[in-house]
Protein backbone atom coordinates (compact mmCIF):
# COMPACT_ATOMS: atom_id res chain seq x y z
CA UNK A 1 0.00 0.00 0.00
CA UNK A 2 1.64 3.28 -1.12
CA UNK A 3 -0.43 5.78 0.72
CA UNK A 4 0.95 7.75 3.79
CA UNK A 5 -2.11 9.86 4.08
CA UNK A 6 -5.43 9.57 6.72
CA UNK A 7 -8.28 7.64 4.74
CA UNK A 8 -11.88 8.13 6.09
CA UNK A 9 -14.41 6.07 6.01
CA UNK A 10 -16.99 6.98 2.63
CA UNK A 11 -13.96 8.20 0.73
CA UNK A 12 -13.47 8.09 -3.07
CA UNK A 13 -11.06 8.77 -5.51
CA UNK A 14 -8.39 7.01 -2.78
CA UNK A 15 -5.70 5.40 -5.11
CA UNK A 16 -4.41 2.51 -3.84
CA UNK A 17 -1.66 0.94 -5.16
CA UNK A 18 -0.16 -2.80 -4.72
CA UNK A 19 3.23 -4.29 -5.76
CA UNK A 20 2.92 -8.13 -6.71
CA UNK A 21 6.72 -8.61 -7.99
CA UNK A 22 5.42 -10.07 -10.79
CA UNK A 23 5.37 -8.94 -14.72
CA UNK A 24 1.82 -7.96 -15.40
CA UNK A 25 2.38 -7.47 -19.38
CA UNK A 26 0.64 -10.77 -20.30
CA UNK A 27 -1.96 -10.92 -17.07
CA UNK A 28 -5.43 -11.72 -18.27
CA UNK A 29 -7.01 -11.52 -14.65
CA UNK A 30 -6.35 -8.41 -12.10
CA UNK A 31 -7.42 -7.35 -8.86
CA UNK A 32 -7.35 -6.34 -5.15
CA UNK A 33 -8.89 -8.83 -2.47
CA UNK A 34 -10.59 -7.00 0.32
CA UNK A 35 -11.30 -8.27 3.86
CA UNK A 36 -13.14 -5.00 5.08
CA UNK A 37 -13.08 -4.43 9.28
CA UNK A 38 -16.49 -6.52 9.60
CA UNK A 39 -15.30 -9.68 7.85
CA UNK A 40 -17.17 -9.21 4.95
CA UNK A 41 -14.98 -9.87 1.74
CA UNK A 42 -15.39 -7.97 -1.81
CA UNK A 43 -13.01 -7.99 -4.98
CA UNK A 44 -11.92 -4.70 -6.33
CA UNK A 45 -11.28 -5.07 -10.14
CA UNK A 46 -7.70 -3.48 -11.02
CA UNK A 47 -5.56 -2.11 -13.78
CA UNK A 48 -2.24 -1.88 -14.39
CA UNK A 49 -0.63 0.66 -12.34
CA UNK A 50 1.24 3.48 -14.85
CA UNK A 51 2.46 5.57 -11.70
CA UNK A 52 3.11 4.95 -7.64
CA UNK A 53 3.99 7.80 -5.11
CA UNK A 54 7.72 7.67 -3.81
CA UNK A 55 7.03 7.20 0.04
CA UNK A 56 10.36 9.18 0.81
CA UNK A 57 9.45 12.34 -1.41
CA UNK A 58 6.12 12.24 -2.41
CA UNK A 59 7.33 12.09 -6.25
CA UNK A 60 5.61 9.81 -8.83
CA UNK A 61 7.40 7.63 -10.47
CA UNK A 62 6.70 6.34 -13.69
CA UNK A 63 5.52 2.63 -14.27
CA UNK A 64 5.48 -0.07 -16.49
CA UNK A 65 4.13 -3.33 -16.34
CA UNK A 66 6.69 -5.33 -15.86
CA UNK A 67 7.12 -3.30 -12.48
CA UNK A 68 4.57 -5.73 -11.63
CA UNK A 69 2.27 -2.94 -9.82
CA UNK A 70 -1.90 -2.81 -9.52
CA UNK A 71 -4.06 -0.11 -8.62
CA UNK A 72 -7.52 0.85 -7.82
CA UNK A 73 -9.14 4.07 -7.10
CA UNK A 74 -12.21 3.63 -4.34
CA UNK A 75 -15.66 4.28 -5.36
CA UNK A 76 -18.60 5.41 -2.83
CA UNK A 77 -19.56 2.74 -1.06
CA UNK A 78 -15.56 1.14 -0.92
CA UNK A 79 -14.45 2.49 2.27
CA UNK A 80 -17.72 1.83 4.00
CA UNK A 81 -16.43 1.19 7.58
CA UNK A 82 -13.74 2.48 9.75
CA UNK A 83 -11.16 -0.07 10.71
CA UNK A 84 -8.35 -2.33 9.49
CA UNK A 85 -9.01 -3.46 5.42
CA UNK A 86 -6.83 -6.22 4.58
CA UNK A 87 -6.17 -5.87 1.23
CA UNK A 88 -4.05 -8.86 -1.10
CA UNK A 89 -3.18 -7.88 -4.62
CA UNK A 90 -4.56 -11.18 -7.15
CA UNK A 91 -3.24 -11.51 -10.72
CA UNK A 92 -3.54 -14.73 -13.49
CA UNK A 93 -2.26 -15.54 -16.68
CA UNK A 94 -4.59 -17.53 -18.84
CA UNK A 95 -6.39 -20.91 -16.29
CA UNK A 96 -2.36 -22.30 -15.89
CA UNK A 97 -1.10 -19.83 -13.67
CA UNK A 98 -2.15 -17.14 -10.52
CA UNK A 99 -0.34 -15.40 -8.02
CA UNK A 100 -1.42 -13.99 -4.77
CA UNK A 101 0.17 -11.15 -3.33
CA UNK A 102 1.35 -10.27 0.03
CA UNK A 103 -1.24 -8.90 2.08
CA UNK A 104 -1.36 -5.03 3.64
CA UNK A 105 -3.22 -3.41 5.82
CA UNK A 106 -4.78 -0.15 5.13
CA UNK A 107 -6.34 1.97 7.99
CA UNK A 108 -9.73 3.88 7.80
CA UNK A 109 -10.80 6.23 10.16
CA UNK A 110 -14.55 7.41 11.47
CA UNK A 111 -15.12 11.36 10.18
CA UNK A 112 -13.90 14.28 12.30
CA UNK A 113 -11.11 11.87 13.67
Amino acid sequence: MTTHKKIYVGAVGVVVTLGIDQDLTLSTKREIWVKKPDGSEVTWTADIATEREDPDTGDMIPLTPADGYLEYITDDDDLDRAGDYALQAYVEWGAASNHPGKTVMMEVHEKFK
